[in-house]
Protein backbone atom coordinates (compact mmCIF):
# COMPACT_ATOMS: atom_id res chain seq x y z
CA UNK A 1 0.00 0.00 0.00
CA UNK A 2 1.35 3.68 -0.72
CA UNK A 3 1.70 5.75 2.34
CA UNK A 4 1.16 9.43 2.18
CA UNK A 5 3.06 11.26 5.16
CA UNK A 6 1.07 14.51 5.07
CA UNK A 7 2.97 16.41 2.48
CA UNK A 8 6.93 16.25 1.13
CA UNK A 9 8.87 13.95 3.08
CA UNK A 10 11.84 15.95 3.30
CA UNK A 11 11.34 17.66 6.42
CA UNK A 12 12.23 17.14 9.62
CA UNK A 13 11.78 13.27 9.59
CA UNK A 14 14.06 13.14 6.48
CA UNK A 15 16.56 15.90 8.50
CA UNK A 16 16.77 13.22 11.11
CA UNK A 17 17.38 10.99 8.56
CA UNK A 18 20.13 12.22 7.44
CA UNK A 19 21.41 13.40 10.77
CA UNK A 20 22.02 9.92 11.46
CA UNK A 21 23.43 8.91 8.60
CA UNK A 22 25.90 11.41 9.01
CA UNK A 23 26.80 10.63 12.43
CA UNK A 24 27.35 6.94 11.52
CA UNK A 25 29.81 8.27 8.59
CA UNK A 26 31.99 10.11 11.05
CA UNK A 27 32.21 7.68 13.53
CA UNK A 28 34.43 4.49 13.89
CA UNK A 29 32.15 1.49 12.22
CA UNK A 30 33.52 0.22 8.56
CA UNK A 31 29.56 0.46 7.40
CA UNK A 32 26.70 2.39 7.70
CA UNK A 33 25.23 -1.22 7.99
CA UNK A 34 25.54 -0.93 12.09
CA UNK A 35 23.22 1.97 12.34
CA UNK A 36 19.60 1.28 12.34
CA UNK A 37 17.57 3.90 10.41
CA UNK A 38 14.39 4.60 9.75
CA UNK A 39 14.56 4.40 5.98
CA UNK A 40 10.98 2.65 5.35
CA UNK A 41 8.20 3.91 4.48
CA UNK A 42 5.81 4.45 7.52
CA UNK A 43 2.54 2.77 7.64
CA UNK A 44 -0.65 5.12 6.72
CA UNK A 45 -4.11 4.09 5.33
CA UNK A 46 -5.07 5.38 1.97
CA UNK A 47 -7.78 8.02 2.91
CA UNK A 48 -10.20 9.57 0.26
CA UNK A 49 -7.86 8.70 -1.87
CA UNK A 50 -7.30 6.38 -4.99
CA UNK A 51 -4.03 4.74 -5.91
CA UNK A 52 -3.75 6.62 -8.60
CA UNK A 53 -3.37 9.95 -6.87
CA UNK A 54 -0.27 8.74 -6.15
CA UNK A 55 1.08 6.34 -8.78
CA UNK A 56 0.50 7.35 -12.55
CA UNK A 57 1.33 5.69 -15.76
CA UNK A 58 2.59 7.67 -18.84
CA UNK A 59 1.85 4.95 -22.14
CA UNK A 60 3.24 8.53 -24.30
CA UNK A 61 6.55 8.84 -22.39
CA UNK A 62 6.70 5.08 -21.18
CA UNK A 63 7.40 6.26 -18.09
CA UNK A 64 6.14 5.78 -14.42
CA UNK A 65 5.42 8.21 -11.97
CA UNK A 66 5.31 8.25 -8.57
CA UNK A 67 4.00 11.80 -7.22
CA UNK A 68 1.69 13.85 -4.80
CA UNK A 69 3.98 13.09 -1.74
CA UNK A 70 3.50 9.63 -1.10
CA UNK A 71 5.90 7.25 -0.15
CA UNK A 72 6.25 4.02 -2.05
CA UNK A 73 7.98 0.62 -2.01
CA UNK A 74 8.35 -1.40 -5.39
CA UNK A 75 5.93 -3.71 -3.75
CA UNK A 76 3.33 -1.22 -3.51
CA UNK A 77 3.81 0.28 -7.31
CA UNK A 78 3.67 -3.67 -8.30
CA UNK A 79 0.61 -4.03 -6.42
CA UNK A 80 -0.86 -1.07 -7.76
CA UNK A 81 -0.68 -1.95 -11.50
CA UNK A 82 -2.52 -5.21 -10.73
CA UNK A 83 -5.48 -4.71 -12.71
CA UNK A 84 -8.76 -5.27 -10.45
CA UNK A 85 -10.83 -7.42 -12.66
CA UNK A 86 -8.19 -8.93 -14.73
CA UNK A 87 -5.34 -10.04 -12.07
CA UNK A 88 -3.29 -9.16 -15.36
CA UNK A 89 0.55 -6.91 -14.55
CA UNK A 90 0.47 -3.92 -16.21
CA UNK A 91 3.72 -3.23 -15.40
CA UNK A 92 6.49 -2.16 -15.60
CA UNK A 93 7.82 -3.71 -12.32
CA UNK A 94 7.64 -7.55 -12.50
CA UNK A 95 8.77 -9.90 -9.52
CA UNK A 96 12.24 -11.72 -10.92
CA UNK A 97 13.15 -15.08 -10.33
CA UNK A 98 16.53 -15.11 -9.87
CA UNK A 99 17.26 -18.77 -10.68
CA UNK A 100 15.75 -18.76 -14.28
CA UNK A 101 16.51 -15.36 -14.89
CA UNK A 102 13.24 -14.30 -15.84
CA UNK A 103 10.29 -12.41 -14.33
CA UNK A 104 7.77 -14.27 -12.80
CA UNK A 105 4.31 -13.91 -11.00
CA UNK A 106 5.83 -14.44 -7.49
CA UNK A 107 6.91 -12.10 -5.52
CA UNK A 108 10.22 -13.09 -4.98
CA UNK A 109 12.66 -9.97 -3.02
CA UNK A 110 14.22 -9.11 -6.35
CA UNK A 111 12.53 -6.65 -8.94
CA UNK A 112 12.83 -5.86 -12.84
CA UNK A 113 11.85 -2.61 -13.70
CA UNK A 114 11.35 -2.12 -17.78
CA UNK A 115 10.78 1.73 -17.83
CA UNK A 116 11.83 4.62 -16.49
CA UNK A 117 10.39 5.95 -13.32
CA UNK A 118 10.65 9.59 -12.31
CA UNK A 119 9.79 10.28 -8.40
CA UNK A 120 8.18 13.74 -8.60
CA UNK A 121 6.29 16.31 -6.23
CA UNK A 122 7.91 15.62 -3.38
CA UNK A 123 7.37 12.12 -3.42
CA UNK A 124 9.69 9.22 -1.83
CA UNK A 125 10.66 5.95 -3.20
CA UNK A 126 11.95 3.38 -0.94
CA UNK A 127 14.39 0.28 -2.32
CA UNK A 128 15.07 -1.21 0.76
CA UNK A 129 16.57 -4.99 1.41
CA UNK A 130 15.31 -7.94 2.92
CA UNK A 131 17.67 -7.66 5.78
CA UNK A 132 16.47 -4.26 6.45
CA UNK A 133 12.83 -4.98 6.86
CA UNK A 134 12.35 -4.19 3.14
CA UNK A 135 11.56 -5.72 -0.06
CA UNK A 136 14.00 -5.76 -2.72
CA UNK A 137 17.05 -7.03 -2.38
CA UNK A 138 17.76 -6.97 -6.10
CA UNK A 139 16.66 -3.71 -8.76
CA UNK A 140 17.18 -4.77 -12.54
CA UNK A 141 16.89 -1.97 -14.42
CA UNK A 142 15.93 -3.15 -18.61
CA UNK A 143 19.18 -1.90 -20.26
CA UNK A 144 20.33 -3.00 -24.00
CA UNK A 145 20.86 -1.93 -27.57
CA UNK A 146 17.34 -0.99 -27.98
CA UNK A 147 16.32 0.46 -24.65
CA UNK A 148 17.46 1.70 -21.31
CA UNK A 149 15.84 3.48 -18.46
CA UNK A 150 16.35 6.32 -15.78
CA UNK A 151 14.79 6.05 -12.39
CA UNK A 152 15.08 9.77 -10.96
CA UNK A 153 14.26 11.51 -8.35
CA UNK A 154 12.73 14.52 -10.48
CA UNK A 155 11.80 17.33 -7.42
CA UNK A 156 11.43 13.93 -4.83
CA UNK A 157 13.45 11.88 -3.15
CA UNK A 158 14.79 8.11 -3.63
CA UNK A 159 16.07 5.68 -0.80
CA UNK A 160 18.75 2.96 -1.80
CA UNK A 161 19.29 0.83 1.63
CA UNK A 162 21.15 -2.45 1.47
CA UNK A 163 20.26 -3.63 -2.11
CA UNK A 164 21.51 -4.23 -5.04
CA UNK A 165 21.01 -2.12 -8.31
CA UNK A 166 22.18 -3.20 -11.60
CA UNK A 167 21.32 -2.78 -15.68
CA UNK A 168 20.04 -6.02 -17.02
CA UNK A 169 19.78 -7.11 -20.64
CA UNK A 170 16.45 -9.63 -20.25
CA UNK A 171 17.35 -11.48 -23.21
CA UNK A 172 21.04 -12.30 -22.70
CA UNK A 173 20.28 -12.82 -19.67
CA UNK A 174 23.14 -10.66 -18.16
CA UNK A 175 24.03 -6.96 -17.02
CA UNK A 176 24.56 -4.22 -19.64
CA UNK A 177 28.33 -3.87 -20.44
CA UNK A 178 28.03 -1.50 -23.67
CA UNK A 179 27.31 1.89 -22.61
CA UNK A 180 28.77 2.68 -26.10
CA UNK A 181 24.98 2.90 -27.32
CA UNK A 182 23.37 3.85 -23.60
CA UNK A 183 22.60 2.25 -20.39
CA UNK A 184 20.23 3.27 -18.04
CA UNK A 185 21.00 4.92 -14.58
CA UNK A 186 20.05 6.51 -11.55
CA UNK A 187 19.92 10.68 -11.10
CA UNK A 188 18.51 13.10 -8.74
CA UNK A 189 17.23 16.27 -10.35
CA UNK A 190 16.49 19.59 -9.07
CA UNK A 191 15.00 22.35 -11.14
CA UNK A 192 13.33 25.34 -9.27
CA UNK A 193 12.35 28.34 -11.55
CA UNK A 194 14.01 31.47 -9.61
CA UNK A 195 13.28 34.10 -11.80
CA UNK A 196 10.30 33.74 -14.51
CA UNK A 197 11.56 36.49 -16.38
CA UNK A 198 15.14 35.52 -17.18
CA UNK A 199 16.07 34.16 -20.37
CA UNK A 200 19.32 32.38 -20.98
CA UNK A 201 20.46 29.01 -22.44
CA UNK A 202 20.52 26.45 -19.82
CA UNK A 203 17.79 28.30 -17.75
CA UNK A 204 15.72 26.19 -15.81
CA UNK A 205 12.17 25.94 -17.56
CA UNK A 206 10.30 23.37 -15.24
CA UNK A 207 9.30 24.15 -11.63
CA UNK A 208 9.80 20.69 -9.98
CA UNK A 209 11.42 21.34 -6.82
CA UNK A 210 14.75 19.99 -5.20
CA UNK A 211 15.83 15.98 -5.19
CA UNK A 212 17.50 14.09 -3.00
CA UNK A 213 19.55 10.56 -3.23
CA UNK A 214 21.06 8.40 -0.66
CA UNK A 215 22.79 5.83 -1.44
CA UNK A 216 22.92 3.04 1.72
CA UNK A 217 25.28 -0.22 2.32
CA UNK A 218 24.49 -1.31 -1.29
CA UNK A 219 25.58 -2.46 -4.66
CA UNK A 220 25.07 -0.70 -7.62
CA UNK A 221 27.16 -1.85 -10.61
CA UNK A 222 27.54 -1.86 -14.81
CA UNK A 223 24.86 1.74 -14.99
CA UNK A 224 25.43 5.17 -16.83
CA UNK A 225 26.98 6.16 -20.56
CA UNK A 226 28.20 9.19 -21.80
CA UNK A 227 25.63 11.67 -21.66
CA UNK A 228 24.81 15.03 -19.41
CA UNK A 229 22.66 13.61 -16.15
CA UNK A 230 23.70 9.73 -17.29
CA UNK A 231 27.13 8.82 -15.91
CA UNK A 232 25.44 5.96 -13.67
CA UNK A 233 24.75 7.87 -10.53
CA UNK A 234 24.31 11.68 -11.22
CA UNK A 235 23.05 14.65 -9.19
CA UNK A 236 22.22 17.65 -10.95
CA UNK A 237 20.87 21.43 -10.20
CA UNK A 238 19.37 22.61 -13.59
CA UNK A 239 18.98 26.03 -14.05
CA UNK A 240 22.90 27.42 -14.30
CA UNK A 241 22.99 29.43 -17.55
CA UNK A 242 25.58 28.92 -20.14
CA UNK A 243 27.27 32.14 -19.90
CA UNK A 244 27.57 31.58 -15.83
CA UNK A 245 25.56 35.25 -15.56
CA UNK A 246 23.39 33.37 -12.38
CA UNK A 247 25.76 31.89 -9.93
CA UNK A 248 23.03 32.74 -7.01
CA UNK A 249 21.07 30.04 -8.59
CA UNK A 250 23.63 27.82 -6.32
CA UNK A 251 22.43 29.87 -2.82
CA UNK A 252 19.08 29.26 -3.56
CA UNK A 253 18.83 25.76 -5.35
CA UNK A 254 20.62 22.26 -4.12
CA UNK A 255 20.53 18.40 -5.18
CA UNK A 256 21.35 16.40 -2.26
CA UNK A 257 22.51 12.85 -0.74
CA UNK A 258 24.89 10.46 1.19
CA UNK A 259 26.67 7.80 -0.01
CA UNK A 260 27.77 5.41 2.65
CA UNK A 261 29.36 2.15 3.08
CA UNK A 262 28.43 1.07 -0.53
CA UNK A 263 30.22 -0.86 -3.31
CA UNK A 264 30.02 0.86 -6.73
CA UNK A 265 31.68 -0.39 -9.65
CA UNK A 266 31.81 -0.61 -13.61
CA UNK A 267 29.50 2.38 -13.89
CA UNK A 268 30.46 5.13 -16.33
CA UNK A 269 31.45 7.37 -13.74
CA UNK A 270 31.25 6.29 -9.98
CA UNK A 271 29.83 9.52 -9.45
CA UNK A 272 28.80 12.96 -10.53
CA UNK A 273 27.41 15.49 -9.41
CA UNK A 274 26.69 19.35 -9.95
CA UNK A 275 25.65 21.97 -7.33
CA UNK A 276 25.43 19.30 -4.89
CA UNK A 277 25.56 20.91 -1.24
CA UNK A 278 26.93 19.11 1.79
CA UNK A 279 27.25 15.49 0.60
CA UNK A 280 28.82 12.62 2.95
CA UNK A 281 30.15 10.24 0.69
CA UNK A 282 32.30 7.55 3.27
CA UNK A 283 33.32 4.05 3.90
CA UNK A 284 32.51 3.21 -0.03
CA UNK A 285 34.84 1.00 -2.44
CA UNK A 286 34.69 2.46 -5.80
CA UNK A 287 36.44 0.89 -8.72
CA UNK A 288 36.46 -0.22 -11.96
CA UNK A 289 34.66 2.86 -13.46
CA UNK A 290 34.96 4.23 -17.19
CA UNK A 291 35.81 8.27 -15.86
CA UNK A 292 36.14 9.16 -12.51
CA UNK A 293 35.43 7.32 -9.70
CA UNK A 294 34.52 10.57 -7.55
CA UNK A 295 33.73 13.42 -9.69
CA UNK A 296 31.71 16.44 -7.30
CA UNK A 297 31.30 19.24 -10.35
CA UNK A 298 30.00 22.77 -11.02
CA UNK A 299 29.26 24.44 -7.43
CA UNK A 300 29.59 21.13 -5.45
CA UNK A 301 30.55 22.72 -2.03
CA UNK A 302 31.05 21.37 1.61
CA UNK A 303 31.56 17.63 0.22
CA UNK A 304 33.13 15.05 2.14
CA UNK A 305 34.88 11.91 0.97
CA UNK A 306 36.30 9.83 3.42
CA UNK A 307 37.13 6.58 4.43
CA UNK A 308 36.64 5.39 0.73
CA UNK A 309 39.00 3.27 -1.29
CA UNK A 310 38.98 4.18 -5.06
CA UNK A 311 40.92 2.32 -7.49
CA UNK A 312 41.18 0.78 -10.97
CA UNK A 313 38.98 4.16 -12.15
CA UNK A 314 40.11 4.64 -16.20
CA UNK A 315 40.67 8.62 -15.38
CA UNK A 316 41.31 10.45 -11.74
CA UNK A 317 39.85 8.71 -8.47
CA UNK A 318 38.48 11.73 -6.97
CA UNK A 319 38.07 15.08 -8.88
CA UNK A 320 36.29 18.26 -7.61
CA UNK A 321 36.07 20.27 -10.45
CA UNK A 322 35.25 23.95 -11.11
CA UNK A 323 34.09 26.02 -7.76
CA UNK A 324 33.55 23.22 -5.53
CA UNK A 325 34.93 25.51 -2.35
CA UNK A 326 35.29 23.66 0.97
CA UNK A 327 35.60 20.06 0.32
CA UNK A 328 37.10 17.48 2.51
CA UNK A 329 39.06 14.26 0.74
CA UNK A 330 40.68 12.49 4.05
CA UNK A 331 41.30 8.92 5.45
CA UNK A 332 41.05 7.53 1.37
CA UNK A 333 43.04 4.85 -0.42
CA UNK A 334 43.43 6.10 -3.83
CA UNK A 335 45.19 3.72 -6.57
CA UNK A 336 45.58 2.17 -9.76
CA UNK A 337 44.16 4.96 -11.32
CA UNK A 338 44.07 7.03 -14.67
CA UNK A 339 45.09 5.09 -18.46
CA UNK A 340 47.20 5.76 -21.66
CA UNK A 341 45.34 7.52 -24.40
CA UNK A 342 45.38 6.40 -27.38
CA UNK A 343 48.01 8.95 -28.69
CA UNK A 344 49.90 7.88 -25.93
CA UNK A 345 49.57 10.29 -23.52
CA UNK A 346 49.66 9.23 -19.55
CA UNK A 347 46.69 11.11 -17.44
CA UNK A 348 44.86 9.84 -14.19
CA UNK A 349 45.72 11.71 -10.86
CA UNK A 350 44.96 10.01 -7.98
CA UNK A 351 43.00 13.28 -6.05
CA UNK A 352 42.53 16.69 -8.12
CA UNK A 353 41.69 19.92 -7.05
CA UNK A 354 40.36 21.46 -10.91
CA UNK A 355 38.97 25.05 -11.29
CA UNK A 356 38.49 27.58 -8.38
CA UNK A 357 38.02 24.38 -5.90
CA UNK A 358 38.87 26.85 -3.25
CA UNK A 359 39.59 26.17 0.35
CA UNK A 360 39.72 22.18 0.19
CA UNK A 361 41.17 19.78 2.76
CA UNK A 362 43.05 16.63 1.23
CA UNK A 363 44.51 15.16 4.43
CA UNK A 364 45.16 11.50 5.65
CA UNK A 365 44.84 10.06 1.72
CA UNK A 366 47.43 6.84 0.98
CA UNK A 367 47.38 7.53 -2.82
CA UNK A 368 49.91 5.21 -4.79
CA UNK A 369 50.59 4.00 -8.64
CA UNK A 370 48.05 6.28 -10.11
CA UNK A 371 49.21 7.15 -13.79
CA UNK A 372 49.75 10.69 -12.93
CA UNK A 373 50.20 12.88 -9.56
CA UNK A 374 49.02 11.80 -6.47
CA UNK A 375 47.78 15.18 -5.58
CA UNK A 376 46.95 17.76 -8.49
CA UNK A 377 46.09 21.12 -7.58
CA UNK A 378 44.93 23.13 -10.65
CA UNK A 379 43.68 26.62 -10.33
CA UNK A 380 42.67 26.24 -7.01
CA UNK A 381 43.98 28.48 -3.90
CA UNK A 382 43.72 28.33 -0.08
CA UNK A 383 43.75 24.76 0.23
CA UNK A 384 45.40 21.99 2.82
CA UNK A 385 47.03 19.26 1.31
CA UNK A 386 48.42 17.82 4.51
CA UNK A 387 49.23 13.97 6.09
CA UNK A 388 49.09 12.27 2.91
CA UNK A 389 51.11 8.91 1.84
CA UNK A 390 51.78 9.48 -1.75
CA UNK A 391 54.30 6.72 -3.33
CA UNK A 392 54.39 5.27 -6.87
CA UNK A 393 52.91 8.28 -8.89
CA UNK A 394 54.72 10.24 -11.59
CA UNK A 395 54.32 12.88 -9.44
CA UNK A 396 53.72 13.67 -5.75
CA UNK A 397 52.05 17.02 -5.53
CA UNK A 398 51.55 19.18 -8.63
CA UNK A 399 50.62 22.72 -8.17
CA UNK A 400 49.54 24.31 -11.58
CA UNK A 401 47.44 27.03 -13.44
CA UNK A 402 47.66 29.73 -10.70
CA UNK A 403 47.21 27.71 -7.99
CA UNK A 404 48.02 30.19 -5.05
CA UNK A 405 48.38 30.28 -1.12
CA UNK A 406 48.25 26.81 -0.66
CA UNK A 407 49.62 24.70 2.49
CA UNK A 408 51.18 20.76 2.16
CA UNK A 409 52.60 19.99 4.70
CA UNK A 410 53.74 16.75 6.75
CA UNK A 411 53.32 14.71 3.66
CA UNK A 412 55.35 11.43 2.77
CA UNK A 413 56.16 11.42 -0.68
CA UNK A 414 58.05 9.29 -2.19
CA UNK A 415 59.45 9.07 -6.33
CA UNK A 416 61.20 6.27 -7.65
CA UNK A 417 59.48 4.73 -10.53
CA UNK A 418 61.36 4.47 -14.28
CA UNK A 419 58.48 6.68 -15.24
CA UNK A 420 58.45 9.15 -11.99
CA UNK A 421 59.32 12.71 -12.04
CA UNK A 422 58.76 15.04 -8.91
CA UNK A 423 58.02 14.91 -5.51
CA UNK A 424 56.59 18.43 -5.60
CA UNK A 425 55.81 19.94 -8.97
CA UNK A 426 55.12 23.86 -9.28
CA UNK A 427 54.20 25.02 -12.95
CA UNK A 428 52.11 27.39 -15.04
CA UNK A 429 51.08 25.40 -18.16
CA UNK A 430 49.82 26.28 -21.14
CA UNK A 431 45.87 26.46 -21.00
CA UNK A 432 44.06 29.49 -20.29
CA UNK A 433 43.56 30.95 -16.90
CA UNK A 434 39.54 31.32 -15.70
CA UNK A 435 40.13 33.36 -12.90
CA UNK A 436 40.13 37.06 -13.92
CA UNK A 437 43.50 38.74 -12.96
CA UNK A 438 45.34 35.62 -12.71
CA UNK A 439 48.58 35.25 -15.23
CA UNK A 440 48.34 31.22 -14.64
CA UNK A 441 51.77 31.19 -12.34
CA UNK A 442 51.47 29.27 -9.41
CA UNK A 443 52.49 31.68 -6.30
CA UNK A 444 52.66 31.98 -2.63
CA UNK A 445 52.53 28.39 -1.80
CA UNK A 446 53.93 27.19 0.87
CA UNK A 447 55.46 23.49 1.17
CA UNK A 448 57.36 22.02 4.74
CA UNK A 449 57.30 19.64 7.16
CA UNK A 450 57.52 17.17 4.31
CA UNK A 451 59.54 14.18 3.50
CA UNK A 452 60.51 14.50 0.29
CA UNK A 453 62.53 11.83 -1.71
CA UNK A 454 62.96 11.39 -5.91
CA UNK A 455 65.29 10.01 -8.12
CA UNK A 456 64.70 12.89 -10.64
CA UNK A 457 64.56 16.14 -9.15
CA UNK A 458 62.58 16.67 -5.98
CA UNK A 459 61.17 20.34 -6.26
CA UNK A 460 60.77 21.05 -9.62
CA UNK A 461 59.28 24.75 -10.37
CA UNK A 462 58.69 26.31 -13.58
CA UNK A 463 57.14 29.82 -14.11
CA UNK A 464 56.47 29.80 -10.49
CA UNK A 465 57.02 32.80 -7.97
CA UNK A 466 57.04 33.56 -4.15
CA UNK A 467 57.06 30.20 -2.81
CA UNK A 468 58.30 28.86 0.00
CA UNK A 469 60.08 25.76 0.39
CA UNK A 470 60.56 25.33 3.94
CA UNK A 471 61.87 23.14 6.79
CA UNK A 472 61.08 19.80 4.43
CA UNK A 473 63.81 16.53 5.19
CA UNK A 474 64.28 15.47 1.29
CA UNK A 475 66.12 12.40 -0.55
CA UNK A 476 67.58 13.23 -3.85
CA UNK A 477 70.08 14.66 -6.17
CA UNK A 478 68.87 17.84 -7.46
CA UNK A 479 66.17 20.04 -6.97
CA UNK A 480 65.29 22.72 -10.57
CA UNK A 481 63.83 26.24 -10.92
CA UNK A 482 63.16 27.37 -14.89
CA UNK A 483 62.05 31.12 -14.73
CA UNK A 484 60.64 31.17 -11.11
CA UNK A 485 61.49 34.02 -9.02
CA UNK A 486 61.84 34.74 -5.01
CA UNK A 487 61.67 31.19 -3.98
CA UNK A 488 62.57 30.98 -0.47
CA UNK A 489 64.20 27.82 0.14
CA UNK A 490 64.84 27.46 4.01
CA UNK A 491 65.82 24.95 6.92
CA UNK A 492 65.35 22.31 4.48
CA UNK A 493 67.51 18.73 5.10
CA UNK A 494 69.32 17.80 2.23
CA UNK A 495 72.02 14.66 1.45
CA UNK A 496 75.60 15.82 1.57
CA UNK A 497 75.35 16.28 -2.45
CA UNK A 498 72.02 18.11 -3.81
CA UNK A 499 72.20 20.19 -7.29
CA UNK A 500 70.51 23.21 -7.38
CA UNK A 501 69.29 24.27 -10.70
CA UNK A 502 68.58 27.87 -11.38
CA UNK A 503 67.89 28.43 -15.15
CA UNK A 504 65.97 30.92 -17.40
CA UNK A 505 66.73 34.25 -14.57
CA UNK A 506 65.39 31.74 -11.29
CA UNK A 507 66.00 33.56 -7.98
CA UNK A 508 65.50 32.43 -4.42
CA UNK A 509 65.06 35.27 -1.78
CA UNK A 510 67.75 36.51 -0.70
CA UNK A 511 66.56 35.50 3.35
CA UNK A 512 67.55 31.53 1.43
CA UNK A 513 69.94 29.12 3.29
CA UNK A 514 71.69 26.35 1.29
CA UNK A 515 73.90 25.22 4.30
CA UNK A 516 71.32 23.19 6.22
CA UNK A 517 72.87 19.66 5.49
CA UNK A 518 71.61 15.92 6.44
CA UNK A 519 74.02 14.63 9.32
CA UNK A 520 75.24 18.55 10.46
CA UNK A 521 73.87 20.45 13.17
CA UNK A 522 73.50 23.97 11.08
CA UNK A 523 75.73 23.08 8.57
CA UNK A 524 77.27 25.85 6.74
CA UNK A 525 80.65 27.99 7.20
CA UNK A 526 79.41 29.99 10.06
CA UNK A 527 79.79 33.47 8.18
CA UNK A 528 76.77 33.12 6.09
CA UNK A 529 78.33 31.83 3.26
CA UNK A 530 77.13 28.40 0.98
CA UNK A 531 77.91 25.42 2.38
CA UNK A 532 81.29 23.64 0.34
CA UNK A 533 79.30 20.38 0.87
CA UNK A 534 76.79 21.31 -1.70
CA UNK A 535 77.21 20.78 -5.43
CA UNK A 536 75.85 23.85 -7.70
CA UNK A 537 75.11 23.55 -11.55
CA UNK A 538 74.89 27.40 -11.59
CA UNK A 539 76.93 30.26 -9.83
CA UNK A 540 75.33 32.79 -7.76
CA UNK A 541 75.22 36.38 -8.32
CA UNK A 542 74.27 38.65 -5.25
CA UNK A 543 73.76 41.87 -7.73
CA UNK A 544 70.79 40.81 -9.64
CA UNK A 545 66.95 41.66 -9.35
CA UNK A 546 68.25 43.73 -5.81
CA UNK A 547 69.89 41.64 -4.11
CA UNK A 548 68.44 38.26 -4.74
CA UNK A 549 70.59 35.30 -5.52
CA UNK A 550 70.23 34.27 -9.05
CA UNK A 551 71.34 31.52 -11.57
CA UNK A 552 73.20 33.40 -14.17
Amino acid sequence: MVRVEGGRPNGAAAKKIVAVLVAAALGNTRSAAATTVATNCPPMDLVNHNITDYIRWSTMSDRLYLENGACATMTDIYESRIDTYTGENKGPVYPFDETTGGITNNVTGSWYLGSSLYVTEGARLVVQGLSKGGDCDHLLLASSAEKFINVRAYGGEIMLDGTHVESWDLLEGTVDENYDDGRSYLSAISEVIINPAMECEGMATNDMGEARMDIIDSEINHLGHYESESYGIAYKVRGFCNDLSNPELFETVGVTGDILGSHIHHLYFGHYSYGHQGGNWSYNTVHDNVGYGFDPHDDSDYVTISNNEVYNNGWHGIIASKRCDHVTIENNHVYDNGHVTDAGKITGNGIMLHRSCDYATVRGNVVENNMDSGVAVYESSNCEISQNNLSRNKNGIRMSMGSANNLAFENHIVINGEDERYAIYLYRGNDTPAVEGSDGRPRNNRVFDNSLMSDNAVVMARNADDNIIEGNTIFGRESRFVDSFNTLWYGNSVPDVHEFKLEDGSCFDPESDMDYVAGEAGGGDGDGSWSSTLSYSYDFGYEYEEGFFCGV
